[in-house]
């Protein structure tokens, strides 16, 4: 406990308060000098967010100041946090959460100042305005982090001096969200940097958007036709609408042309790479993964930068924008079923199934994710007994309300666009003529594709192309082997249990629709299909690697970026124009 007549510990108090008092003193400067806060005077009629600002500054203010004069109150304090977390189990799990969100606040206010001063392109790719709104407001940024990084250096202090026992693992929230700001930034730096479009013509979810706030499921005057359906002189987005419907507060903003669809794929392919992170976390908890939190960080970054997502995400087309959200949101399913509390099991299948069924409502194949969900859920923590018949029929019926509330929709959507509940429009769409051949004689799924797109997916190499002077993959797909090496660690999962034999059972039944269809995946680097069972996949590796993060995954791990960052700049045309 703390030793509050120490002297060090006084003076450190004392250096602490009075720097955080002065520091909130000088944020009523850039406070007051705002001009997008409030309208020509203090109380003019658009006032009121400055007013409120101010109101709140004041406050903090004088209790800052309050207890930062008085020595007798810095100490009170100080005994109350430190007494307050030795009468509790989790002492240090408190220390070390409170410091690691002080943290994240330091690099959330001082991030996009470093990015001011670097690359301001970054910055107004994500967002035109934010520019104009540092330029005014950076000293007040400049301040919260640095309030925020002397409170975190000071916790870390007093949690090392004056609480004993083992150190706990932290929440993973904080590291969840360093993750997401990470991959969002990679992502906006390697867009801004090679000056990739935001918007392509073939994007189509935001003129989509656009038509339904109309009231309309067709497009008019389409940007381009390519990969959209036509039915009675009119053309349609064959691929599920999830895209369109999360664009539509966007589109009733600023309209569709306004929409920066690259930003809304990095904005979600972060927050998958932060819910894959939450899922292996959440694993741990359930004994089924034993690796280290750090390592569970290098295999969600895997997800966003080592597979194909890294250059769905830059390409922005339609049907990629679809997949992204597909792995985002079966990411989240996953992570809600290994988070599942013992009780309610009817709700906690009915987020699962939820989830999945926003999922569904992007790539309708994830649908066959559900018997991983249901082995993830059941999987039990050691000291935890048997599940009850009644629980699992409870979760089962929980989970697929949802879903049947999906197919429904999907159901009426294609039967107000083509007549049929079961016609999603593929057969009509207007793709290239060797996919148009291919389709109209076999249809959609064949066992005639088999044979192709397994050598597609798994076994196609890059190839030297003599008027790019450079290897280069091939517009059909690039082996997984090449790709993502990393995917190979799957393996050594296979061991005789419900959670692997329900993750299998979803992982080959999505490969298996994968190889029956009419394409590989089209243009694209990599198996980009098999994002649709990525989460699993990786959550797979975590179980097969026990506590061991060999050597070699460190290597794999940075070959799968590595080439993935080429595929990214290839599909983009910035590396070679083959396709």
């Amino acid at each position: 406990m703390l030793n509050a007549r120490s002297v060090r510990a006084r003076r450190w108090l004392a250096a602490y308060f009075w720097a955080s008092a002065i520091e909130l003193a000088a944020l009523g400067y850039p406070l007051l000098r705002a001009r997008s806060l409030g309208g020509d005077g203090l109380l003019g009629p658009y006032s009121a967010p400055r007013v409120s600002l101010i109101v709140i500054w004041l406050a903090a203010l004088v209790s800052s100041a309050y207890v930062t004069i008085s020595r007798s109150r810095r100490e009170r304090f100080a005994q109350r946090l430190l007494g307050w977390s030795s009468t509790k189990a989790q002492s240090e799990h408190g220390f070390d959460t409170t410091r690691e969100w002080l943290i994240t606040i330091a690099v959330v206010a001082w991030g996009p100042l470093l990015l001011w001063l670097l690359d301001p392109a970054v910055l107004q790719y994500m967002w035109v305005p934010l520019l104009a709104l540092l330029q005014q407001y950076w000293p007040a940024l400049a301040l919260t982090g640095l309030w925020a990084a002397q409170s975190a250096f000071a916790l870390r202090w007093l949690g090392f001096a004056h609480v004993q026992g083992q150190r706990a693992v932290p929440a993973p929230g904080p590291r969840a969200l360093w993750l997401f700001l990470l991959a969002l930034l990679i992502y906006l730096a390697t867009a801004a940097s090679q000056n990739i479009a935001a918007h392509p013509k073939t994007a189509y979810f935001p003129e989509l958007a656009e038509s339904l706030l109309e009231g309309r499921l067709d497009i008019t005057d389409p940007p381009a036709t390519k990969d959209l359906s036509l039915y009675n002189d009119r053309f349609y987005v064959a691929f599920p609408p999830l895209g369109a419907l999360l664009m539509l507060p966007w589109v009733a903003l600023q309209g569709s042309e306004r929409v920066n669809v690259v930003l809304f794929n990095a904005l979600f392919a972060a927050l998958g790479v932060m819910l894959m992170y939450l899922l292996l976390e959440a694993a741990r908890a359930r004994g089924i993964s034993r690796l280290h939190p750090l390592h569970h960080g290098m295999l969600a970054l895997f997800v966003g930068l080592g597979t194909a997502m890294y250059s769905l995400v830059l390409r922005a087309l339609v049907n990629f924008t679809g997949q992204v959200l597909a792995v985002t949101f079966l990411a989240l399913a996953l992570w809600i079923a290994a988070s599942a509390s013992p009780r309610r099991q009817w709700a906690a299948g009915a987020a699962a199934g939820g989830a999945l069924a926003l999922a569904v409502l992007s790539r309708p194949v994830v649908i066959l994710a559900w018997p991983a969900l249901l082995a993830l859920w059941s999987h039990r923590a050691e000291g935890h007994g048997p599940l009850r018949t009644s629980e699992i029929r409870d979760w089962v019926i929980g989970s697929w309300l949802p879903l049947a509330g999906a197919a429904a929709f999907l159901g009426w959507y294609n039967m107000a666009r083509f007549g049929s509940p079961l016609d999603l429009g593929y057969d009509r769409m207007l793709v290239s003529p060797a996919l148009a051949g291919d389709l109209a004689r076999f249809g959609q799924f064949h066992p005639h594709f088999v044979l192709r797109n397994l050598f597609d997916n798994f076994l196609r190499l890059p190839y030297w192309d003599p008027s790019c002077g450079r290897l280069t993959p091939h517009p059909q797909g690039t082996s997984l082997l090449v790709a993502s090496p990393l995917l190979i660690w799957t393996l050594t999962s296979l061991r005789r249990s419900v959670l692997v034999i329900g993750c299998w059972l979803s992982v080959v039944a999505m490969v298996v629709v994968h190889a029956l269809y009419y394409n590989s995946g089209a243009v694209q680097f990599g198996y980009r299909f098999s994002l649709d069972f990525l989460p699993i996949a990786v959550l797979m590796i975590a179980y097969g690697l026990g506590e061991r993060f060999p050597r070699i995954l460190y290597g794999l791990l940075a070959w799968s970026v590595a080439a993935n960052l080429v595929g990214a700049l290839w599909i983009t045309h910035r590396w070679c124009v083959n396709f």
